[in-house]
């Protein structure tokens, strides 16, 4: 013989369920989108400083094929890795971890850098430093 729910016991899971939900919505409306352009032989931009959290849109504005592939001079480091991208076509990638991450796409030499913030960290000294850390490697 089935014992009948009572009405407490029905409605515990429809609020754990809701709770969960705002949580999800809550943590994916502080997140953005950035776009990076493939054009005239070049990503734009070539360098962006996002949050963690934030996806980036790749789109490809050329008649040629292009990839975009994580890691540095030809070297892949499997952390992302599109399609071949024709004219007009889309890759997206979010970042979930504090990172600098470089970027590239191996036919044209092509290179990229994305620095992630780690949650509730500000465009900030920390980020300058880096960026003049790379220019005096670069120099």
């Amino acid at each position: 013989m089935k014992m009948k729910k009572s009405r407490s016991e029905n409605i515990i899971p429809v609020i754990v369920l809701t709770a969960l939900s705002l949580l999800l919505l809550m943590s994916a409306a502080g997140a953005e989108v950035h776009i990076v352009k493939i054009k005239d032989f070049n990503f734009h931009p070539a360098e962006l400083m996002i949050k963690q959290g934030d996806t980036v849109l790749w789109i490809n504005e050329m008649p040629y094929g292009h990839w975009v592939i994580s890691g540095a001079d030809i070297r892949h480091d499997n952390r992302f890795f599109s399609p071949l991208l024709l004219n007009g076509h889309k890759f997206e990638n979010t970042f979930k971890e504090p990172v600098v991450q470089d970027y590239y796409c191996p036919i044209h030499s092509m290179q990229g850098r994305i620095t992630v913030l780690g949650a509730g960290k500000e465009k900030t000294e920390e980020a300058t430093s880096e960026k003049k850390k790379r220019r005096r490697t670069t120099e």
